[in-house]
């Protein structure tokens, strides 16, 4: 016998299946703020719409700044479909909303090389360093950048 799922698992195979407004009808209207916009996001990341789950995800974080942490895993996820600039833009707005998380910056240094910014990937390397010390990644990183420059 196999179990029933939940709500939302349910609503996850629908987004699956690109059927995002059918899904979207699993949604309670009682959730805590935020919680019913980021699963909303989820959905429409899970679709492949990234403007609404972008849109949901801004309207989660309006509600509970502890959301904007989920930036990062959109930026991920954008990497992974080559779309650097975008995930660029999340990564930066993650460390907009929680500057403390420095680590971001490897990933922002990462796209501006993909997009062909050695300059700027070098501050940002520079600037991981300044705050966390010597790190062999952001040092080859810089290297790299360094090189790129040197074949324009």
């Amino acid at each position: 016998m196999t179990e029933k799922k939940s709500p939302i698992e349910q609503a996850m195979d629908l987004a699956n299946q690109g059927k995002v407004e059918e899904a979207l009808g699993f949604v309670s209207e009682n959730e805590e703020d935020g919680k019913k916009e980021y699963l909303i996001s989820k959905l429409y990341f899970k679709a492949g719409n990234f403007q609404k789950g972008v849109a949901s995800l801004e309207e989660a974080i309006n509600k509970d700044r502890t959301y904007s942490t989920l930036w990062e895993k959109v930026g991920d996820d954008l990497v992974l479909l080559n779309k650097i600039e975008d995930a660029l833009n999340a990564y930066e707005r993650l460390y907009i909303e929680i500057p403390e998380n420095s680590d971001i910056l490897l990933k922002i240094g990462e796209c501006n090389l993909a997009l062909n910014n050695p300059e700027k990937a070098i501050d940002i390397f520079k600037a991981y360093i300044n705050i966390n010390g010597e790190h062999e990644v952001a040092l080859k990183r810089i290297a790299k950048a360094k090189s790129m420059l040197l074949k324009e």
